[in-house]
């Protein structure tokens, strides 16, 4: 091979067959070893493994590889240069448009973790320690008669939330319960007015100091500023989980709980470990505790009596001794009724029943009157009768929960009507049956109501010694019904008794607390 030199004169170089050896020498070394050879390019020693050339051993000792010219301009982003580099070597791309999308997509950012401090805090909301929390403020709830929610043409709604943010000193958890509810409530009411303002309007503001008859000053500007501020930020903390207001631990510390928590700890989160804590908390056995959650703050919102839920007919002693998955069958609202279900079991005819078996025990024969309160065929007196406000539950001293009358009943004035099963004689004794007896059939027994499991606030009666009710059994609506009527005037929120007997009280293993039997 000859070149010319600098000066002229031609010069012959011999080119000596490069060994093999130390051309795979090289090429372990580095795959660009060759000068000028494209940084992109695909070596052969890569080839080989691919069994796309030959490999070294086989090739011919005496065979040169011309080198190609390095280009000055090279971009080693470039595809462009890539492909051509390739094609001049008659290679493939080394990553082709359809692998590089590929592997794009298989590439997915790994899920953040979650900090350990957050994930304790979901536990003690959605756990153990956040059904009892719930119970507590259930139960607390139904201690109280008058309405908080409550407006009338002298109270403004925003005038009483503020109200009730203020309302008495002590610092139980319904109390604390109710003043972050309604902080939220008004931060919903004064947000709703903003018209796209990034601050609440301050003539709204300037009418709620004056409904509270407080001087417009900027120390109580301030103080209603304070309330905004708390109101949004529990809201945030909430977001998308209605209830999870009533499961936040009061800001002390509960001793008696496991985990130590208080409910400042959630208040100060920030943004992105709220993120965190939503994460915890999506579906699955948290759900059922946000859903009675929010039943309790939709009923107090709206000042109405809060339903009753599967626990409330428990021992709380044994609720205590269950894990959060034995607790979760309890977790849901009690099965109210509107009439009386007639259990599926194979019933022998009663000795008294002389008409066609089997048949509804509070059927009524054609050839008999419809109603005793009414000589109409159809009637409506089963719901005419009964008082428009029907009494609530309570929370008795020494005998769990009992019925407290809302307004004033009189004497002889149809409470309700006691609903539940039919099921046949004997079929239960453990305190929540009582015996169906038919006056036009010589006051025999054909069934029993049994209310455990299905039926209505009537359930809650306990029983008394002097009782200011008793039950009875009356033709209302064309049905046989066992109503409780009043004995005697009853007075708001006292208590509604009857006499049950004494099998009642023996099938639920207690003793009679009335205030006869414990003189």
């Amino acid at each position: 091979m000859e070149i010319e030199t600098q000066h002229g004169a031609p010069r012959q170089i011999l080119c000596e067959p490069t060994p093999s050896a130390v051309t795979k020498s090289r090429g372990k070394a580095h795959p660009l070893w060759e000068e000028g050879r494209d940084p992109h390019a695909r070596t052969t020693t890569h080839l080989e493994a691919q069994g796309q050339v030959p490999p070294a051993e086989t090739q011919s000792s005496e065979a040169v590889r011309p080198l190609r010219k390095p280009t000055a301009t090279h971009n080693r982003l470039s595809r462009t240069n890539t492909k051509a580099a390739s094609e001049a070597l008659n290679e493939p791309p080394a990553v082709t448009e359809r692998k590089r999308k590929a592997t794009q997509t298989e590439i997915q950012p790994s899920k953040p973790k979650v900090a350990p401090q957050i994930s304790i805090l979901s536990e003690a909301v959605r756990g153990k320690e956040g059904f009892h929390r719930l119970r507590t403020l259930v139960r607390s709830w139904r201690d109280r008669s008058t309405p908080l929610f409550e407006v009338n043409k002298d109270n403004k709604l925003a005038v009483q939330l503020v109200r009730v943010i203020s309302f008495g000193e002590e610092r139980s958890p319904l109390i604390e319960f109710l003043n972050r509810f309604a902080k939220v409530k008004l931060a919903d009411v004064i947000d709703s007015g903003k018209a796209g303002r990034s601050s609440a309007d301050p003539e709204s503001l300037n009418e709620l100091m004056d409904g509270l008859k407080w001087a417009r000053t900027k120390r109580n500007r301030t103080r209603l500023h304070d309330y905004l501020k708390e109101g949004r930020r529990w809201r945030r903390l909430c977001g998308n989980f209605d209830g999870l207001l009533c499961l936040i631990p009061p800001n002390r510390e509960d001793r008696g709980a496991t985990q130590r928590i208080s409910g400042r700890t959630y208040y100060e989160l920030n943004q992105h470990d709220i993120q965190q804590l939503h994460s915890l908390l999506g579906p699955g056995r948290s759900m059922p505790l946000f859903q009675i959650g929010n039943t309790l703050q939709m009923s107090i919102w709206q000042n109405m009596e809060v339903p009753e839920f599967e626990w409330e007919s428990e021992d709380p002693l044994e609720l205590d001794r269950l894990s959060a998955k034995e607790l979760a069958p309890f977790m849901k609202e009690f099965h109210l009724i509107e009439e009386n279900e007639v259990a599926r079991y194979e019933w022998p005819k009663p000795d008294c029943w002389p008409w066609e078996w089997p048949k509804s025990p509070s059927w009524v024969s054609p050839s008999d009157t419809r109603c005793n309160l009414c000589d109409e065929g159809d009637c409506s007196c089963i719901v005419s009768r009964l008082p428009q406000t029907r009494p609530r539950i309570s929370n008795e001293l020494g005998k769990g929960q009992g019925i407290r009358a809302v307004g004033i009943y009189k004497k002889g004035q149809i409470l309700g009507e006691l609903l539940g099963e039919f099921v046949p004689l004997d079929t239960f004794n453990d305190g929540w049956s009582i015996e169906f007896r038919r006056p036009d059939l010589g006051d025999e027994p054909v069934a029993q109501i049994y209310s455990k499991k299905m039926g209505n606030w009537v359930r809650k009666v306990n029983h008394s010694c002097d009782p200011s009710a008793k039950f009875k059994v009356m033709k209302i609506s064309e049905m046989w019904r066992q109503m409780i009527v009043a004995v005697r005037d009853i007075s708001h929120d006292e208590e509604v008794t009857a006499f049950c007997g004494t099998n009642f009280l023996r099938g639920q293993g207690k003793s009679c607390a009335c205030s006869v039997c414990s003189r």
